[in-house]
């Protein structure tokens, strides 16, 4: 797994699976370059997902389904579901995990 700090630099396809985009870069970053940097890994047969810093702030406010609908519309295929800043216990985290399966594939 590579963290990805949008600082550019190759994409080693060889040697990485998964790709982080940092939680916060994505608040940051044009829409179409982040679209592209996703695109980019997952022509490479990377997986990109954000972290989950942001899933959880979205949680808290109970906009899960806001946040998904822009996880989906820059091309985001997985999610980190954390718990690094909120108080969620396993049944609510599985709960999530189930539901953002069958709404979000």
């Amino acid at each position: 797994m590579l963290i990805d700090l949008c600082l550019g630099g190759n994409v080693q396809k060889d040697f990485i699976d998964l790709t982080k985009i940092m939680v916060g870069i994505t608040a940051i970053i044009p829409n179409n370059f982040l679209k592209e940097k996703i695109g980019l890994y997952h022509s490479n047969d990377i997986l990109a997902f954000p972290g989950g810093q942001f899933l959880e702030l979205m949680f808290s406010k109970n906009q899960i389904d806001n946040y998904f609908n822009d996880v989906v519309n820059v091309g985001f295929k997985l999610v980190e579901v954390s718990d690094n800043r909120i108080d969620i216990t396993p049944q609510e985290k599985s709960n999530l995990i189930k539901m953002v399966r069958q709404e979000y594939g």
